[in-house]
């Protein structure tokens, strides 16, 4: 007989808690430094250096925990970190100190989308039953509408700031949980160098990637600053919290 909370239901609940908190922060962080005054030049330059970074170090995150098989511990100490991050972020208002906790943010945010995957579908490939991927990844949607509604229903418009207690609590939510899922089995040495041939040899692989690229920057134009452009047009936050969740 099953456990009650199987490993594919930790998985579950790890992708509902990461984009809720991914639907807590990254659609209201322009309105919150707004409303702490930051000139608009100030939070264009904070916003777009998240996944400026995060494409610069994923691989090397990736490496490191391929090599020294710590991906688990690697989840974990990503979570408990940016947990960490956000509580200095809401101690300040100084644009300089909020700029190196930006890019610190950044860094460690950066590995816990692909560690998670990578680790729920080698769990995948272990198990007997036929459990898809869809299935898990699921629930980062549900989480995602879930927050950014109730985000804008209840916060926007008098308690912007409670964004940062709430994004740090998911994070070390997120911690707790990472514990308790399967850690990556050991194959052998990892040869990163095959990885980048195939790049080269393959134009189809390489031109997919690029479209990801786009289309990921696109959608962060629209993830951050959706939530501006309805608050400047006057809608409630119930239009704003709905129209997010509809983009989940």
């Amino acid at each position: 007989m099953r456990p009650t909370f199987s490993i594919d239901n930790r998985f579950r609940l790890f992708f509902a808690l990461q984009f809720a908190g991914i639907g807590i922060f990254f659609p209201y962080i322009a309105l919150y430094l707004s409303s702490i005054d930051l000139s608009g030049g100030q939070i264009g330059l904070l916003l777009a250096l998240v996944p400026l970074i995060g494409f610069l170090v994923q691989p090397l995150w990736g490496l490191v925990s391929d090599v020294y098989h710590l991906h688990r511990f690697a989840l974990v100490f990503a979570c408990l970190s940016v947990s960490v991050v956000i509580v200095g972020f809401a101690m300040t208002q100084n644009f300089w100190i909020l700029l190196s906790l930006t890019i610190l943010h950044a860094v460690l945010k950066a590995p816990i989308g692909i560690l998670v995957t990578s680790l729920a579908l080698e769990h995948l490939a272990r198990e007997p039953a036929q459990t898809g991927f869809g299935s898990l990844r699921l629930w980062g949607s549900i989480g995602f509408a879930v927050a950014s509604f109730g985000i804008g229903a209840f916060f926007v418009e008098d308690a912007i700031w409670w964004i940062l207690p709430l994004y740090a609590l998911s994070n070390f939510a997120l911690a707790a949980v990472a514990l308790t899922i399967p850690d990556a089995e050991i194959h052998g040495q990892v040869n990163w160098k095959e990885g980048f041939s195939l790049l080269r040899r393959d134009r189809m692989l390489t031109r997919f990637l690029l479209g990801l690229l786009l289309i990921g920057v696109t959608l962060g134009i629209v993830n951050n600053y959706l939530s501006v452009y309805l608050t400047d047009i006057g809608a409630a936050g119930l239009i704003i919290g709905t129209a997010l969740a509809i983009s989940a």
